[in-house]
């Protein structure tokens, strides 16, 4: 029964330090955090791979 709290854990680090990642990288944290929450590992390893969003301001 206690291992339930370590997945619960574990999902949480995923999910925040994916949403983390994805504020440095000038995304959407917040959609980033329930793509971390829907995929965990997967998520995380994208936001890692994806390059720096740039404004295109004129």
């Amino acid at each position: 029964m206690e291992y339930y709290i370590y997945i619960i854990v574990f999902e949480l680090f995923f999910v925040l330090f994916t949403a983390i990642k994805a504020k440095e990288k000038k995304r959407n944290p917040f959609i980033w955090f329930f793509l971390g929450f829907l995929f965990s590992v997967i998520a995380l390893l994208i936001i890692f791979v994806l390059p720096y969003k740039q404004n295109h301001e004129k």
